[in-house]
């Protein structure tokens, strides 16, 4: 995956604050997705929270909106003690199915710039495939098709991210 070379020139958790809508324009037009869609996941994902932690166990989801780069650090750490399955950063990279494919340590996904390389990736692979724009979004969700299509309406229907 060609946002995996990116990766390794990436400096992690910088220290001072980032403009989700400036890094996005940056970062998501060479990966093949507009900085409105984008900006748009991040609405539905994590309502534009920088640092936000999900956790699911036993299909129980809750998510966590630590404020600073230290608090998140260790939220990371106390939810990966529980369970893998854990989304993370604005667009909610999930560390159970992407942990190991994207060879970098979890709190990398912390830093703005890495988890929007990473979430616009893979958001791009699926904009390119076939089918309705709202399924091809949905695709970053779910692989079921009605979950991928409620998924993708939810997120054009969303209000993108603006600060």
């Amino acid at each position: 995956m060609r946002f995996l070379m990116v990766l390794s020139g990436v400096s992690l958790l910088a220290a001072k604050p980032v403009s989700l809508p400036e890094v996005v324009a940056e970062l998501c037009p060479p990966m093949g997705v507009a900085p409105e869609i984008a900006l748009r996941v991040m609405r539905v994902e994590s309502n534009c929270r920088p640092y936000a932690i999900g956790v699911q166990i036993q299909r129980v989801h809750q998510g966590y909106f630590p404020t600073d780069s230290v608090t998140a650090r260790a939220t990371l750490k106390t939810a990966l003690s529980y369970t893998r399955n854990v989304g993370i950063g604005p667009m909610q990279i999930n560390w159970r199915v992407w942990g190991e494919v994207l060879g970098v340590p979890p709190e990398a996904l912390l830093d703005t710039r890495t988890t929007i390389l990473v979430g616009c990736g893979l958001l791009g692979r699926h904009l390119q495939g076939q089918g309705p724009l709202d399924r091809r979004i949905g695709r970053y969700h779910s692989v079921t098709p009605e979950r991928s299509q409620a998924y993708g309406q939810r997120v054009l229907g969303a209000t993108p991210c603006t600060d």
